[in-house]
């Protein structure tokens, strides 16, 4: 069980009480410990899920072209696009010049 520190937090004349508030202490080895074991034991949990999880993924990966690029859209003297590529988690924001002189359009 993860322990309880009442602290009181208090906005526009209301008080209440977050035993959990501690949690928030990024750097606490205690929270780090805290966190470890919860993500262990969410591992252990969801073992038996991991083959669906996998066939899930890839489906739905299938459903979205892998290499693709967005309309260009202007905003103040560039255009933008979003670019994504294959093999890539995130995708990219470019920009390009809309100046003649810049060689874009």
């Amino acid at each position: 069980m993860v322990k309880k520190i009442p602290t009181k937090l208090e906005k526009h004349d209301h008080v209440r009480v977050d035993n959990y508030y501690w949690l928030r202490e990024r750097d606490n080895p205690e929270v780090i410990k805290y966190l470890n074991e919860e993500n262990q034991y969410a591992a252990q949990e969801m073992a038996h899920t991991g083959a669906f999880e996998e066939k899930l993924f890839e489906e739905i990966k299938g459903r979205f072209k892998q290499t693709d690029m967005s309309v260009p859209y202007r905003r103040d003297d560039y255009f933008y696009y979003t670019r994504y590529e294959e093999g890539r988690e995130l995708s990219w924001l470019k920009g390009m010049s809309s100046s003649p002189s810049a060689g874009g359009r």
